[in-house]
């Protein structure tokens, strides 16, 4: 990769820790984060490396299973939801129901 290059895919990432710039770039790769920049609008790139810095501190912080972690954490909160909802249409029809 050009200096130039590193240059540019630099500039959006924070100069605060210039860890997370290699790392980005070894977890996804530099041809992928490059192109996928350029495919996006000017504007809109800071956003693609904020959300692409926030996967890889998700990796990072569990490597080993942070989508299957993800993902069941969900199904978990969203069975929660569900009881709920079903408690209170229950609740509900005491109410509504003609005594």
């Amino acid at each position: 990769m050009s200096c130039f290059l590193v240059v540019e895919l630099a500039q959006f990432f924070s100069p605060d820790n210039p860890q997370l710039f290699k790392v980005v770039h070894k977890v996804f790769g530099r041809s992928t984060v490059s192109k996928l920049l350029r495919k996006i609008d000017s504007t809109q790139r800071k956003k693609a490396v904020d959300s692409l810095v926030y996967e890889v501190e998700a990796r990072l912080r569990n490597h080993v299973n942070d989508f299957m972690d993800f993902v069941h954490n969900l199904e978990h909160r969203l069975k929660e939801v569900q009881q709920k909802i079903d408690n209170l249409k229950s609740e509900q029809t005491k109410y509504l129901s003609p005594e």
